[in-house]
């Protein structure tokens, strides 16, 4: 794998985990509960969409 790809799969992964680091620390960040629920649904969104273009890159790749 070149360089090129493996640093588009290490951005999809970083993304990824961005926003789980994000969701896990809303709880202390002062917003209400509702705000933070949002919030919680957009990462989490992110979260598998990363994962969701991940798995398709590596797909892509295999063929």
């Amino acid at each position: 794998m070149s360089q090129q790809y493996k640093n588009i799969l290490d951005s999809l992964n970083a993304m990824g985990l961005y926003a789980k680091h994000v969701k896990s620390t809303l709880e202390f960040s002062g917003l209400e509960e509702d705000s933070r629920r949002q919030i919680a649904v957009i990462l989490e969104s992110m979260y598998e969409e990363s994962c969701r273009q991940e798995r398709a890159f590596k797909q892509a790749l295999a063929h």
